[in-house]
C-alpha cells in the first residue's frame, strides 16, 4: 500500500509538474500540441465523412434519376407497341397497306398520331425498305 501512496504523492506530481514546466517553457509548442493539432485532426475527420457522404448521395441520385429514365423510355415503347398491335390488327388499315394506298394510310396514321403524344412522326416500310407513307411529311427513300 505503501508504493501506491507514495506513486500518487511523489512520482505523478513530479511527472505532471515536469510536463507543465516543459509547456510553460515552449508555449508555442503547447499551443500547437493542445489546440492546433486537435482542431486539424477533427476538420480532416469531418472533411473526410463529408466527402464520402456527399459522393454516396450523388450516386443514389444519379441511380433515381437513370431509373426514372429507364421507366419513361419503357412506358413509351409499351405504349408504341400496343399502339402497333392495335394498328395492325384493323382490317382497312392492312388492305391499305397491301394495296400501298398512300392516301387512305396518311389519313389513318394521321389520326392515329393525334393518341400518341410521345410520337413525332409515323413511317411505313415496306419488307424491302422503300418508305410507303411518312406522316407528316415524307423522307427521302
Amino acid at each position: 500500500m505503501s508504493r501506491l501512496r507514495e506513486w500518487f504523492a511523489v512520482t505523478l506530481p513530479t511527472l505532471a509538474s515536469s510536463w507543465l514546466l516543459r509547456t510553460y517553457r515552449r508555449p508555442f509548442l503547447a499551443f500547437l500540441g493542445l489546440v492546433i493539432v486537435p482542431l486539424v485532426a477533427i476538420f480532416t475527420a469531418t472533411n473526410l465523412m463529408n466527402v464520402s457522404l456527399w459522393r454516396e448521395q450523388s450516386l443514389r441520385h444519379l441511380w433515381v434519376t437513370a431509373s426514372l429514365a429507364a421507366e419513361i423510355v419503357d412506358e413509351t415503347l409499351e405504349e408504341t407497341l400496343r399502339f402497333e398491335q392495335i394498328l395492325a390488327g384493323q382490317d382497312d388499315f392492312k388492305d391499305a397497306l397491301r394495296r400501298r394506298d398512300r392516301a387512305a394510310l396518311t389519313r389513318r396514321l394521321t389520326q392515329a398520331l393525334a393518341f400518341i403524344p410521345r410520337v413525332d412522326q409515323v413511317t411505313g416500310v415496306s419488307p424491302q425498305g422503300e418508305v410507303i407513307v411518312s406522316v407528316p411529311g415524307t423522307p427521302a427513300s
